[in-house]
């Protein structure tokens, strides 16, 4: 296709027509050859186009939602990250440029959320670096996209790239319900990366997100308690477990903690404590007062006073609807399951 010149004159009916025909079929037999996973020829049909043209930043966000659609269609055939790396930046490099790029006089628009979803997603899926992430994020956002369906992914994404500004900013949001799933969503990755070897390194990026703030830092505080524990570090433990017990002090979890990290330290009597303190401001038929209740005879046991320690546990469980209030304590508080073992094994 030739390219006008600046000073020619404007096309006639007749040219513009068979542009937009032009245009038109390009479109066309780049989604056919996209429905074939015939990516490269996808992406030719879409080149070319010009910044003079009026359809020069429709047809880039095109380009950068078939190269997402290309990266994605590669990974599922078995390809290696690494190996559509390449493709990806590419993506972004178009990304930035659509962008950049102004709408013309008369130019179609873009879907401009899919484009940046697209963008996004094809950093997520090529693990690029998190600027690329941040930027087509950011963009989705302030279009206002719907976040919930990618936080899950945008997570552990973060936390994998040590991105804690990223994490935070995503962490902490103004919208109430937002920050509930957020939440929820962060509380799942962390159980979940709880898990799997590769907690460790990332340990020293988490335990250096000192200035995270709400409930977010909250549940980071008793995952790292819980891991410092599992890996038998007591002493790692009970600093994270302090530190939640001060920031938090109505967190009924965070004494649950502290009670635990104090108790594999040795210091029983304090652990003991903690919990009847606990226990003495809660009801006891409450899943809260059963845990510290419990969590007192656990520690009963440990301290040779067995017979105080199964009386305490057949009271907590002689009231009625007891097992269920007590599945849902156990399920909230991990730290009920060990001194549930405990007094289970003792008693009987």
């Amino acid at each position: 296709e030739k390219q006008r010149a600046i000073d020619d004159p404007p096309p006639t009916p007749e040219e513009a027509l068979d542009d937009m025909l032009d245009l038109r079929a390009r479109i066309v037999l780049a989604r056919h050859a996209a429905a074939q996973a015939d990516w490269a020829a996808a992406d030719g049909y879409l080149t070319g186009i010009g910044p003079d043209q009026s359809a020069y930043q429709l047809f880039l966000g095109m380009r950068v939602r078939l190269l997402a659609e290309a990266v994605r269609g590669r990974l599922k055939k078995g390809e290696s990250v690494m190996a559509v790396r390449s493709i990806a930046r590419g993506g972004h490099i178009l990304y930035r440029l659509w962008r950049d790029s102004n709408c013309l006089p008369g130019c179609p628009r873009s879907n401009r959320l899919a484009v940046h979803r697209a963008a996004f997603e094809t950093a997520l899926m090529a693990r690029l670096n998190s600027t690329a992430f941040g930027l087509a994020w950011g963009g989705f956002v302030n279009e206002g996209g719907d976040i919930k369906p990618f936080v899950g992914q945008a997570l552990p994404y973060l936390v994998d790239k040590a991105d804690g500004e990223g994490l935070m900013a995503m962490l902490e949001n103004d919208n109430e319900d937002l920050a509930a799933f957020t939440l929820g969503q962060w509380k799942s990755h962390l159980s979940a990366r709880l898990k799997k070897p590769g907690f460790d390194g990332r340990y020293q990026f988490l335990n250096a997100l000192v200035d995270m703030q709400g409930r977010p830092y909250a549940v980071l505080l008793e995952a790292l308690v819980e891991h410092d524990l599992t890996r038998g570090r007591p002493a790692e433990a009970l600093i994270h477990a302090e530190t939640l017990a001060v920031h938090f002090p109505r967190r009924p979890s965070a004494w649950f903690w502290r009670a635990a990290a104090l108790q594999a330290n040795q210091r029983g009597l304090e652990a003991a404590r903690t919990l009847s303190s606990l226990a003495q401001r809660t009801p006891s038929d409450d899943p809260v007062g059963m845990g510290a209740r419990l969590g007192l005879a656990a520690l009963f046991v440990d301290l040779q006073r067995g017979t105080q320690a199964c009386a305490m546990r057949e009271k907590i469980f002689a009231r009625p609807q007891a097992e269920a209030r007590w599945r849902d304590a156990a399920q909230a508080f991990p730290p009920l399951k060990d001194w549930q073992k405990t007094t289970d094994r003792y008693c009987g």
